[in-house]
């Protein structure tokens, strides 16, 4: 029987029956033989992982931030948590590469390493990524550079493979300092982008600048680059600026978006370039837009709060910018000046949406070598949901009708889909990567672009003998695969089993497009089995597809079981002169049938009867020895560890078995000194949690930030006593800090002395996204106590649901009062609001790139 292997049409099934007319529209869905895939760009792509999509579990939180590809078409991602700087590398067809770390993936421990998500790959496939990490409790900048292989690169860095630094030396030990985004240059320099504050813990405004710095490829600064290896821009007045995307443009120049404006008040985007070569390098360049900094207002006037978070470059290095306008996507293309390109929509600024109507959270955009423009990201689809997305435009600015039949494409691979990073390989294809359900799971996506030619084939399973074969004895599984167009002879490996034992093979191309393998295979299992033959496909031009064929597993021999009791009747019959001594008394049967019956009848007679009364013995002592101990020891064990109490000695919710007896939470701080505050952002109005906000906190001593707010709940610990203070970093999008719910410090709050734990607020009330009390429809937090400051020391409770209040900016209105249908009314509105309210949820990108927005449970993480 053979299973073919299809590539879903996707979106595009209306585009192809345009192509081909109704009539061969309804020949090609009637033919019931395997037919060539009739692809288009925007499609997935099913060389990979067989349908184009890729989940997988590599442990802990799995998302991946950012993406490159090596010269061997691998893709690895990049990913950042609990101190780790995690590397996945996957194969061309989407299977994780085993010769890669365990399994495909490795975690790299840094002592102090905060948030990790951005990465290039240089010309010699050296991986190098970027970030904050906390030195001496100063936030500095991170970069760290691999090996090919994953390892990392003692080359760089002084011996260890990474070097930290800060933008302004002004600010060590006091400011805050992050990278944002990576590239190398044409000599394989690292080039980072990055904001400091040299305000330090001060907010709204912080007076935030951007930055950029070059390395030598030794991993120091590199002093040709504006005198001390880092450049800086600024706009006017004492407003934030920071930068959340960064690339060398075609003549080496650096070029930095992102945001100016106060959090408070309306933002806009805003443009930098540095010069990248000759005796001005690092300096701003004064040839774009007369200072090299340009201030773009990505919402023409209208006074909506607007930022830029990625760019690129045409083939004549126009810088294409996108960013967010409120929630929806805006592009715009300027010269290389910093002027407004009038070709590109009428007047060089757009808002085209992935979804209408929703929310749409806009993450890349990339330029394609003809010019046409790719941007990604992940649309509000429903509640609780988003999705994969990506849009093309044409050079003219207007939608590409070729990329998926309209010039949008969604894809939902199960439950909030979010792509963080987009990857164009070297053929064109577009690649997705972020997280899968709250970014439990890393998640990956390819999708064909222009030329890109796919095949499907044919699996057979051509011969498998013998059938039946023997348990635990090796054999042949011979198998051949077919392209289905083409001329070429597909290539790859086969992978064979019958779900318990399975071998692979690689294919020999023969004649045609035809190749073949034989596999040999050995099973485990007796009885009639299945083998399924799957061909994994080459990641490039062959789709996989499998084949099924049922195959018989018998006992080894029955004689090898026979010569098992055999040895233990050899020693018998030995004994059995003794017998031989009875039929003494008949001399005449002695000399003759004694010797011929002898030979005849002893493996017959003998050891039928021999067995009888020997094997009686032997199995006697053998089950009565063995069930004794084993069942002995079986139950033991067995109800001790259903009938352990499981205590909770400090009321987190977590069990004592759970968090263990010297170390509860698994911190690495002991119970004694284990501090622990922690709480959730929400909306003073309705008690929603909100992501996208972050904090930092400094005390007297480094502070292990566990849950940094970017996903709605933080927790810090620290080991030293002292005043341990939160810092707000980032605002939850959207939002600003509450005016009427204040905190109660000063003094700082001392829970010494207080039942454990302190709870100060409310907690998500089953897995709702609220903050309430009570049962499921309990009242929803609002303004309750919380602190910006902690004096803390050894043996005190921990504190928990600290939570941060936050309001949507408003202006003061007066409402005439209500009669009761308008109340009705309202109310109805007000539930409508609440649900839109959602759309509107997303999460601001801090200035490191948008990072993962965790499932929050009842009970978080500890």
């Amino acid at each position: 029987m053979r299973i073919q292997s299809w590539c879903r049409f996707g979106p595009n099934t209306l585009e192809l029956a345009r192509r081909v007319g109704v009539i061969g529209w309804l020949a090609l869905l009637m033919h019931s033989f395997p037919v060539a895939v009739w692809a288009a760009a925007g499609d997935l792509d099913c060389t990979f992982d067989s349908d184009g999509t890729k989940v997988q579990d590599v442990g802990g939180q799995d998302a991946a931030h950012d993406t490159g590809q090596q010269s061997s078409g691998n893709i690895v991602t990049v990913g950042s948590g609990s101190g780790n700087v995690r590397l996945t590398r996957y194969l061309p067809n989407g299977d994780l590469d085993a010769t890669f770390g365990t399994s495909g993936t490795i975690a790299h421990a840094f002592t102090g390493v905060g948030f990790v998500g951005a990465m290039a790959i240089d010309s010699q496939d050296r991986i190098v990524v970027a970030g904050r990490t906390t030195v001496g409790g100063d936030d500095e900048v991170f970069v760290a550079r691999f090996l090919p292989g994953g390892a990392v690169d003692t080359n760089f860095g002084g011996g260890d493979g990474w070097v930290s630094f800060d933008f302004d030396t002004s600010t060590a030990s006091t400011g805050i300092e992050l990278a944002s985004d990576v590239a190398v240059d044409s000599s394989d320099r690292p080039v980072v982008g990055g904001t400091f504050d040299d305000n330090g813990s001060i907010i709204n405004p912080s007076n935030s600048d951007m930055a950029v710095a070059r390395l030598t490829t030794a991993g120091v600064l590199d002093t040709t680059f504006d005198g001390d290896g880092i450049g800086t821009a600024t706009s006017a007045g004492s407003v934030d600026d920071d930068v959340r995307a960064m690339k060398i443009d075609g003549s080496g120049n650096i070029v930095a978006v992102g945001a100016t404006g106060s959090l408070q008040a309306t933002r806009n985007a805003i443009v930098a370039r540095w010069l990248g070569s000759g005796v001005n390098a690092g300096q701003l360049d004064s040839s774009f837009d007369s200072d090299g900094v340009r201030i773009l207002d990505l919402s023409e006037g209208a006074g909506d709060d607007n930022f830029a978070v990625d760019l690129d470059f045409t083939s004549t290095d126009q810088i294409v910018v996108v960013g967010n306008r409120l929630s929806d996507p805006v592009l715009a293309r300027m010269s290389s000046s910093g002027m407004l390109d009038p070709g590109f929509r009428s007047d060089g600024i757009f808002v085209e949406e992935f979804v209408t109507g929703g929310q749409d959270v806009v993450e890349h955009v990339i330029v394609q070598s003809d010019d046409k423009v790719l941007v990604t990201g992940w649309p509000f689809i429903v509640a609780n949901n988003f999705d994969f997305a990506a849009m093309r435009f044409l050079t003219n600015g207007n939608l590409d009708s070729t990329w998926s039949g309209d010039g949008r494409v969604t894809t939902n691979l199960g439950s909030a889909d979010r792509a963080y990073a987009a990857l164009l390989q070297a053929d064109n294809r577009l690649v997705l990567a972020g997280g899968f359900a709250n970014d439990v799971d890393m998640a990956l996506a390819r999708y064909l672009n222009d030329g890109s030619l796919v095949t499907t084939t044919t699996m057979s399973i051509t011969d498998d003998s013998p059938d039946p074969s023997v348990q635990g004895a090796a054999f042949g599984v011979d198998v051949s695969v077919t392209a289905d167009s083409g001329s070429a002879a597909p290539t790859g490996d086969v992978q064979v089993g019958d779900g318990v034992d399975s071998t692979t093979c690689s294919l020999t191309a023969g004649a045609g497009t035809t190749s073949s393998s034989t596999c040999n295979l050995a099973l485990s299992t007796a009885g009639l089995r299945t083998l399924t033959a799957v061909y994994l496909g080459d990641g490039n031009q062959f789709c996989s597809s499998s084949d099924t064929e049922s195959h018989n597993v018998n006992l080894p021999n029955t004689n090898t079981p026979t010569a098992t009791p055999t040895n233990t009747p050899t020693s018998t019959p030995t004994n059995t002169p003794t017998p031989t001594n009875t039929p003494t008394s008949t001399p005449t049967n002695t000399p003759t049938p004694t010797p011929t019956n002898t030979p005849t009848n002893t493996p017959t007679p003998t050891p039928t009867n021999t067995p009888t009364s020997t094997p009686t013995a032997t199995p006697t002592a053998t089950p009565t020895a063995t069930p004794t101990s084993t069942p002995t020891l079986t139950p033991t064990p067995t109800p001790t560890s259903t009938d352990t109490p499981e205590p909770d000695s400090d009321g987190d919710g977590i069990l004592d078995p759970v968090e263990g007896s010297t170390d509860r939470d698994g911190d690495g701080i002991p119970n004694q000194l284990d501090f622990d505050p922690t709480g959730y952002f929400y909306d003073e109005d309705n008690g929603r949690i909100l992501t996208g906000g972050r904090i930092s906190v400094s005390g007297p001593a480094p502070v292990q930030l566990l849950h940094d707010g970017v996903g709605g709940f933080y927790q810090f610990t620290g080991d030293v006593p002292g005043v341990y203070s939160i810092v707000i970093e980032q605002v939850p999008v959207g939002y600003s800090a509450s005016v009427t719910c204040l905190p109660q410090d000063p003094p700082p709050l001392n829970p010494s002395g207080q039942a454990n734990p302190v709870v100060l607020g409310n907690g998500e009330n089953a897995g709702s996204g609220f903050l309430s009390a009570g049962g499921p429809f309990g009242p929803p937090e609002t303004c309750t106590a919380f602190y910006r400051s902690f004096d803390l020391e050894a043996g005190d409770p921990i504190v928990i649901n600290n939570n941060l209040p936050f309001r949507v900016p408003r202006a003061p209105a007066v409402a005439p009062p209500l009669s009761g249908m308008a109340m009705f009314a309202a109310l109805a509105m007000l539930g409508f609001v609440g649900a839109m309210g959602l759309l509107r949820r997303g999460r601001e990108q801090d200035s490191a790139r948008r990072r993962p927005n965790r499932s929050l449970g009842a009970q978080r993480d500890r």
